[in-house]
């Protein structure tokens, strides 16, 4: 029998498999845990909550501009069902008092501008339906919807305007919000239209 090194067999050795680390095995059990419990939840209709405004938990209302809190919405009546479509008329007064838009350079140590009655030229409303069940529990929003109220002119200080304020989508509900979102007045900045190509 020759020894020659070409002449040597190796064995090879019997391939063992690994078992997975224990840490391994946490993650796995605990993704399959959180898949199993949101399935759970979204079965029973207990999620989701946030982010679907059906389901969504009621909170604070307040307007998205600043001077929209001035203008004074009512709503004209009680809102009338179509299908699932809901309108309500709301009625809004222009109570506003704003301060003219600063032009030019600001000049420092400058006396602040007394806020005077601004005309509106848009404005948009909301209105948020509600359901509370009758045994208790918390108040839901079922639905929500905005009108949306312009005039070139404008609506000059103390005087009211109706519009309608349209939401689709609606759920059974027993109570509901109307409020102000949004206001644009004479006395807001205008924006110049930026220079385009030359045609």
């Amino acid at each position: 029998m020759s020894t020659a090194p070409g002449d040597v067999v190796r064995k090879r050795r019997p391939q063992v498999r690994k078992r997975p680390r224990p840490i391994t095995l946490a993650i796995i059990a605990l993704i399959v845990l959180t898949v199993l419990v949101a399935m759970l939840l979204v079965i029973t209709g207990t999620w989701p909550l946030a982010g679907f405004p059906e389901n969504r938990a009621v909170g604070q209302v307040t307007p998205t501009t600043p001077h929209a809190a001035m203008l004074k919405v009512e709503a004209v009546g009680a809102p009338v069902r179509d299908g699932e479509q809901v309108t309500l008329k709301a009625k809004i007064t222009n109570n506003i008092l704003q301060s003219a838009a600063a032009v030019g350079t600001p000049t420092p140590n400058a006396a602040t501008a007394t806020p005077g009655p601004a005309k509106v030229l848009n404005a948009s409303v909301k209105v948020f339906y509600y359901y509370t069940p009758p045994s208790g529990g918390e108040k839901t929003i079922v639905g929500s919807g905005v009108g949306n109220y312009f005039s070139p002119q404008g609506l000059a200080s103390g005087e009211s305007a109706e519009i309608d304020v349209v939401a689709t989508d609606v759920g059974s509900f027993n109570s509901y919000e109307v409020f102000p979102d949004t206001v644009w007045t004479d006395k807001d900045p205008v924006k110049a239209p930026e220079a385009g190509p030359t045609p």
